[in-house]
């Protein structure tokens, strides 16, 4: 029991650390990770595999690195896992107002260069 108590506290510690960044630096990472999370996302219903989302998860801790970010890979990977099923949320929504029965064509979400 004490350990989880002490886990809880980690998590805690470790996910506030993501929340001292500034709000712009908290969107750009945001805006990074659900950009790419989407654009590897084929079907609103399915989590993407593990595999997928660490590379994911690799590629945008790259660029936080790059530019000179305070965090470490674990803190983004607590938000990252914490916002996954907004992204999917968000797919599924895309994908109702956006599907063949209504007209539309389903969105492909093109990643920054």
């Amino acid at each position: 029991m004490n350990k989880e108590l002490k886990n809880k506290e980690n998590f805690t510690h470790e996910k506030s650390r993501f929340y001292k960044l500034s709000k712009v630096e908290r969107d750009w990472i945001y805006n990074l990770l659900r950009e790419r999370y989407l654009h590897e996302l084929k079907e609103p219903s399915i989590v993407l595999p593990q595999k997928v989302r660490d590379s994911i998860l690799e590629v945008i801790y790259k660029k936080v690195i790059r530019r000179g970010l305070p965090l470490s890979y674990h803190e983004l990977k607590i938000f990252y896992c914490s916002e996954i099923p907004s992204f999917i949320r968000e797919y599924r929504q895309l994908n109702r107002t956006n599907s063949p029965f209504t007209g539309g064509e389903v969105p492909h979400v093109s990643l920054p260069t």
